[in-house]
């Protein structure tokens, strides 16, 4: 049987050469590729390197083609069957460059099946979660939720995408770690040719920062609003208190010392002198003031004015002092009597709500130096703030009192982050409460140690 006549009809290009790969025969398939002479001379290459392997594979670029070359044996010649492979190869490069892109996407990726249940996850999942593929292959996304979602709002999520509609919101999701994030998400589902859904994918953003971000725009946003309200009352309010103040000057000057109503007089114009100091705070409101920062001996002055405040809160309350460590600091006198005034105040508000007139209450105010930080405390044994409140306490007009402004705690936290500092807050309700505020070492010109 003549083999070339076979060779001829076979639907695949056929080379055969001798054991010199000097081309003997062509069928006709081959014969019409395009640049054969090419093709010829790639296959000598490859079958040089490649001599012990029945196969090999031909990435001729110059005609934009790759070739699986199937190589066989006939007598003494060399029989080499190409297959066209283009098609596939431009497939699994484009499989792979969009895998690639999935992979490295900066949001997280995840795919389950009908029943929820994840069968892939990408890396920026992994990073977004602290999940690695092998923790969560098989598992229900539940493994990471919190109670911050209920069962209104996973029943709405699954009625949307179980009706074939796309489905956007937001989580408060866990990390492996336990740390909460804010995860931004649409889910949605994939379908077969028959129009039935066969899995889900969602596709997962960290939006945790965005959200603190818009928190402290809306924040300062009302900050700003309540600031030229309150500049306008405080500036009316002022020009009445420094008419007071110099009366009381005058007759503190003028004043006998032995006379019982001096002390009186004194006293009025230290709280003249006090109010005023409030109200320039006030109309600072919203700004950041660091004019008047001196340097100050925290203990000696948080004596001074505590001896007066000590009266401002009546007999009925205990008052105590107690300083651990201490320095002296940098800052307005004016920013720290204002932050001391507010807590003070508001703790002896939490006494009375607690004790009424009977005595029992007792606030303490001290200082501390704890993990390179100034510690400034002030406790009480008052009524205690309800956990539902405690994490609205320092929002701009948000006050649990009767005649409450709202404006306080606000200055407060105001102030102290005007110094890169912050102020914490430990409540128990029924027991009490203290304030912490934590400014930096930094802030410290020498440490005194008692």
């Amino acid at each position: 049987m003549d083999l070339k006549k076979i060779f001829e009809r076979y639907n695949y290009p056929i080379l055969i050469t001798n054991d010199n790969l000097e081309a003997i025969f062509l069928n006709s398939k081959f014969r019409s590729l395009n640049g054969y002479d090419i093709i010829i001379d790639k296959i000598r290459d490859y079958y040089n390197e490649n001599i012990e392997n029945e196969f090999f594979i031909i990435d001729i670029k110059e005609l934009k083609k790759v070739y699986r070359v199937v190589v066989s044996r006939i007598n003494d010649n060399i029989v080499f069957t190409l297959e066209d492979k283009t098609n596939i190869e431009s497939f699994l490069n484009k499989y792979f460059t969009l895998n690639s892109i999935i992979n490295q996407a900066p949001f997280g990726i995840i795919i389950t099946d009908i029943r929820g249940n994840i069968v892939f996850v990408n890396y920026g999942f992994e990073k977004l979660s602290g999940y690695s593929f092998d923790e969560v292959y098989g598992k229900n996304p539940r493994i990471w939720k919190t109670d911050y979602q209920n069962k209104t709002f996973y029943e709405n999520l699954w009625d949307t995408i179980l009706s074939g509609k796309e489905w956007k919101g937001e989580f408060i999701n866990r990390r492996k770690n336990g740390e909460l994030y804010v995860d931004e998400s649409i889910i949605f589902p994939f379908f077969d040719e028959e129009g039935k859904i066969v899995e889900f994918c969602a596709i997962k953003q960290d939006i945790t920062e965005l959200k603190r971000l818009e928190r402290n725009l809306v924040q300062n946003e009302k900050l700003v609003a309540m600031g030229r309200f309150v500049h306008n009352i405080a500036h009316d309010m002022k020009n009445i208190l420094t008419g007071i103040y110099s009366l009381t000057d005058y007759l503190r000057t003028k004043g006998d010392e032995n006379n019982p109503d001096s002390k009186i007089i004194k006293q009025i114009h230290k709280y003249v002198e006090v109010l005023k100091n409030f109200t320039s705070s006030l109309k600072n409101l919203g700004k950041d003031d660091f004019y008047g920062v001196t340097e100050v001996d925290l203990c000696s002055f948080i004596k001074e004015v505590t001896s007066f405040y000590s009266r401002l809160v009546g007999k009925n309350i205990k008052f105590t002092v107690k300083f651990n460590k201490c320095c002296d600091i940098y800052i307005n006198q004016n920013h720290l009597e204002q932050i001391l005034l507010n807590l003070i105040i508001n703790a002896k508000d939490a006494i009375t709500d607690k004790f009424g007139t009977k005595s029992g209450g007792e606030i303490v105010v001290g200082t501390d130096i704890i993990d390179d930080n100034v510690v400034i405390f002030v406790s009480d044994n008052g009524k205690g703030i309800p956990a539902e409140v405690l994490e609205k306490i320092f929002s701009l007009s948000f006050t649990t009192k009767i005649d409450g402004t709202g404006v306080g705690l606000t200055i407060v936290k105001n102030i102290v982050e005007n110094y890169e500092g912050k102020i914490e807050v430990e409540s128990e309700e029924g027991k009490g409460t203290t304030f912490k505020i934590i400014l930096p070492l930094s802030s410290c010109k020498r440490e005194i140690v008692f």
